[in-house]
């Protein structure tokens, strides 16, 4: 079970404290890649500016989902202690 969102990500963390947040990112996505391969502090700077047009080509993403794949990852990176 992937999370489609930042609220559901939450609610699956929420539901499930013993379990890896990045369990509910989809391995093929820009969560994934961006919970290991950033650091929350480059993904808070990233979430303070305008959408990755680079990231967004390479992933067939549209601005707003380049957002919601950069805050789950922050979201999992952060256990969801952030937001």
């Amino acid at each position: 079970m992937y999370a489609t969102n930042s609220e559901q990500l939450r609610k699956y963390i929420r539901e499930n404290p013993g379990t890896l947040p990045s369990q509910y990112l989809n391995d093929n996505s820009l969560a994934a890649s961006s919970y290991d391969n950033k650091t929350e502090k480059e993904l808070i700077r990233l979430l303070n500016g305008d959408a990755d047009v680079d990231e967004c080509s390479v992933w067939n993403l549209s601005h707003e989902e380049w957002r919601i794949n950069t805050e789950m990852a922050l979201i999992a990176l952060t256990h969801g202690n952030i937001y």
